[in-house]
């Protein structure tokens, strides 16, 4: 089949005797076959599969009968093909409206199903598309989050609105001394209160609560005032500053967007594009989220890559690297933070699970969850550790500029101190090494942590690091 051509047998039994290690020959005589032709189905060089012709009797089918298949096999191939891409498009319709966009390493389970699904329903039974379930997986957590976030937002909407209403107050304070109306000064005192209020506190709901103010008390009198001449020219001017898009009054909400945006986006390329190299060393799940920084889950073990063998160095190999690629993700932050509008720093955490959970495939949500009660603590320490203190005091475990690995066991001590040593030897970790325990958290207790800083001098930036991370893997036993 190498040379895409036919191969016809005449006679099986004479093949057999003048092929005796031979097995295949051996099948077909074993089915009363005499004589048979195996054409390659081929596409765009693309074997699609083998057409198989066979008769009980010797020398119907030979080399001569073989040729004439050229009149068919056009159509045959152009038939196979078509059937291949149905085939293929139900699978994928399947895997959508049931489970969406899968990652390629788990997507071979949900095809599996799928095919299940639609052979049965083609044979007119009913079927409904099984659980979905991965065993014996062993999780990896990491987050590289935006600090201060909360309140660099909170400060972009201070200026923006204070300067709004600023302005709002000299037009209005030359509307009102033209024309002296109640209604308008209500509006100015209301005006210099929630000034006065945005000096001291912004609630969840402030910049909505203003906007809404503006928008049914301001602008119905600023519209008409605009009808007059005299302040047409100022009110004109104040709604192309009040614009969303291009105004002035939301120039600092945009900045602070836009440095949101532009961190997330690097953060999440590095990731992906690490992610995508550490595929090739032993497949597993991953799934990343953008909040206010970067989320990613990962869960690797034999269930999710069956035809692979797996061992526990695979894991201490994604763990080296998990750690070595937030380490990245933290430099090169640091290094755009300077090209920002807002220079903001990140925090890193990692959480370290040792024992195997399983995972499962929600419908609902349309999502991978842990599954299992005993499970569920991973997901609640998930939930709580990143607002967590270092226990007897008030500091935040997490810390701009280092990088914080939560873990429960001395064994998961030991195998990082390693990983953090082998670092430290690239350059890349300083050695200002903490170890401390959280604090005590709703239903979880017994953790501890350990915490160390990021080198980001510019000779130090990993994309100029001798040392390649095949390299790097080498290094764990």
């Amino acid at each position: 089949m190498h040379e895409h051509t036919y191969f016809a047998v005449s006679n099986v039994p004479c093949y057999v005797d003048e092929n005796p290690e031979d097995n295949f020959g051996k099948h077909f005589l074993a089915q009363g076959i005499q004589s048979f032709i195996l054409a390659p189905v081929i596409k765009d060089g693309v074997l699609l599969g083998i057409l198989e012709l066979v008769s009980p009797r010797v020398s119907e089918l030979n080399s001569v009968t073989a040729n004439k298949l050229d009149i068919v096999m056009p159509f045959l191939v152009d038939a196979v093909d078509r059937k291949i891409n149905e085939l293929l498009n139900r699978v994928r319709s399947v895997i959508q409206s049931y489970y969406t966009t899968l990652h390629p390493s788990v997507y071979w389970k949900f095809r599996r199903e799928a095919q299940n699904y639609i052979e049965q329903t083609n044979n007119g039974l009913a079927y409904t598309l099984k659980e979905i379930k991965f065993n014996e997986v062993y999780p990896l957590y990491g987050q590289v989050d935006i600090s201060e976030s909360s309140i660099t937002r909170n400060l972009s909407v201070r200026n923006d609105l204070g300067n709004q209403m600023a302005r709002l107050l000299m037009i209005l304070k030359e509307i009102n001394k033209a024309n002296d109306k109640p209604h308008v000064g209500k509006i100015q005192f209301d005006l210099k209160t929630f000034s006065d209020e945005l000096q001291h506190n912004i609630r969840a709901d402030t910049e909505q609560f203003i906007q809404h103010y503006l928008e049914d008390k301001v602008h119905p009198v600023l519209t008409e005032a605009a009808t007059k001449s005299i302040y047409k020219a100022k009110i004109d001017q104040y709604f192309e500053q009040a614009d969303n898009l291009k105004g002035d009054f939301h120039a600092n909400r945009r900045n602070y967007e836009k440095t949101l945006s532009l961190i997330n986006q690097k953060l999440a390329t590095i990731l992906d594009h690490r992610q995508a190299e550490i595929q090739e060393i032993f497949p597993h799940y991953y799934e990343r989220f953008k909040t206010d920084g970067v989320e990613h889950n990962i869960y690797i073990g034999q269930t999710i890559a069956p035809d692979r063998e797996f061992t526990i160095k695979d894991l201490h190999r994604l763990r080296l690297w998990q750690l070595r690629v937030i380490a990245e993700m933290e430099i090169e932050q640091y290094d755009l933070k300077s090209l920002l509008p807002y220079a903001l720093s990140v925090t890193s955490l990692i959480l370290v699970f040792s024992t195997p959970i399983a995972i499962r495939f929600r419908m609902d949500e349309k999502h991978f969850d842990v599954d299992g009660a005993y499970n569920i603590r991973y997901e609640v320490i998930k939930k709580r550790i990143d607002k967590a203190h270092i226990n007897g005091s008030n500091e935040r475990i997490t810390k701009p500029g280092k990088i914080t690995i939560i873990y429960s066991q001395e064994e998961e001590e030991v195998e990082y101190m390693n990983y953090l040593s082998i670092l430290q030897k690239e350059g890349i970790l300083a050695d200002d090494m903490e170890h401390f325990e959280v604090e005590e958290l709703q239903g979880v207790a017994g953790l501890k942590a350990l915490r160390i800083g990021v080198i980001h001098h510019d000779q130090n930036l990993l994309a100029q690091r001798a040392a390649s991370y095949n390299k790097l893997y080498e290094q764990i036993n």
